[in-house]
C-alpha cells in the first residue's frame, strides 16, 4: 500500500477530516497510520504533516472521549514518531504551543498497560534532547518518577528507570 505515494497523505487527511468524532473511521485511520509508522518514509511524511502535533492536541483536549484503540494506537504512533531526530525536533518545537511533558506525565499511570508503555518509550526517546529534560526537570516529572518507581509493578519499575538514565 505503501507504493502509493499519497496513501499517507490521504490517510491524515481523514484523520484530521473527522474532527473530535472519535469515529471507527478515525480509528482504522489511525491503526492504520501506526503501522506504516515503522516505515521511515511514512514517518517522514507523518512528521511533516503535523501527526505529532494532532496527537497531542488530541490527548491534551480530553482523554475521556477516546476509546481504548484509540488511546493505544495514538500513542503508539507518537513514541514511533518521537523515535526519529525529526520527530524529536517536532516535539521541540511543540512546548512552546502545548505542553507536551505535561500530557505525557498525566498519562504515565494511565490504567491501560499499553498507553503507559507507549507514553514510557516516548519520554524515553524525548526526553534524550537538553532542553526536554530541563523543562521536564522544571515541571517536577523527576518526583513522578521516582514515586513510580517505588508504587509500580517490576516492570513498570524497569521502564521509568530506564527514562532518566
Amino acid at each position: 500500500m505503501l507504493k502509493h505515494g499519497k496513501i499517507v497523505e490521504l490517510l491524515m487527511q481523514t484523520l484530521y477530516g473527522e474532527g473530535t468524532d472519535d469515529s471507527y473511521l478515525r480509528q482504522n485511520t489511525l491503526g492504520t497510520l501506526q503501522k506504516f509508522s515503522l516505515r521511515k518514509a511514512a514517518q517522514s511524511a507523518m512528521i511533516e504533516g503535523g501527526v505529532i502535533s494532532w496527537i497531542v492536541q488530541v490527548l491534551s483536549s480530553g482523554q475521556d472521549y477516546l476509546s481504548d484503540y484509540s488511546m493505544e494506537y495514538a500513542t503508539a504512533l507518537l513514541m514511533n514518531l518521537s523515535l526519529r531526530s525529526r520527530g524529536k525536533d517536532e516535539c521541540e518545537k511543540l512546548m512552546s504551543q502545548v505542553n507536551m511533558l505535561k500530557v505525557l506525565s498525566d498519562m504515565m499511570e494511565h490504567e491501560n498497560l499499553q498507553v503507559r508503555t507507549h507514553v514510557n518509550g516516548t519520554l524515553y526517546s524525548i526526553l534524550k534532547r537538553d532542553s526536554l529534560k530541563q523543562h521536564a526537570n522544571a515541571l517536577g516529572m523527576l518526583d513522578m518518577l521516582v514515586y513510580l518507581i517505588k508504587s509500580s509493578d517490576e516492570q513498570m519499575q524497569r521502564q521509568v528507570q530506564y527514562i532518566y538514565n
